[in-house]
């Protein structure tokens, strides 16, 4: 049997499986730099990978450092998680990461999130 609201009504499947997989959802916005370029990606895509610390950072200046070691944290453990759960896909040989199969599932979230920025705490986005 499908999974109701509190009203009765059915759940569609779609919701039934993001419920299912919510551990998951969640953790992808674990990280700040995560959650900020999943909002830049609702309006920016494709996005060049080398570009991508100037979107999440925006508020920050970086140094040369800090912009390797972000760079690397991208290519190393960011945007393979993003990619394994088909948020994004990420083309190495083009440079490009454009919006995945699944991003879809959780644009709502990233669309509260965006929406209602100025409410969140500051270290959200």
């Amino acid at each position: 049997m499908k999974p109701t609201t509190t009203d009765g009504s059915r759940e569609s499947e779609i919701t039934a499986a993001v419920r299912g997989r919510l551990p998951n959802v969640l953790a992808l916005f674990a990280h700040p730099d995560r959650r900020r370029l999943l909002v830049y990606l609702v309006d920016g895509n494709p996005e060049k990978f080398d570009d991508i610390p100037e979107h999440i950072r925006v508020a920050e200046h970086i140094d040369d450092d800090e912009r390797r070691t972000l760079l690397e944290m991208l290519e190393t453990e960011h945007l393979p998680l993003l990619e394994e759960n088909g948020v994004i896909d990420w083309d190495r040989e083009q440079d490009v990461i454009v919006r995945g199969e699944q991003f879809d599932e959780i644009r709502p979230i990233l669309r509260l999130i965006s929406d209602h920025e100025d409410e969140l705490p500051d270290d959200w986005l």
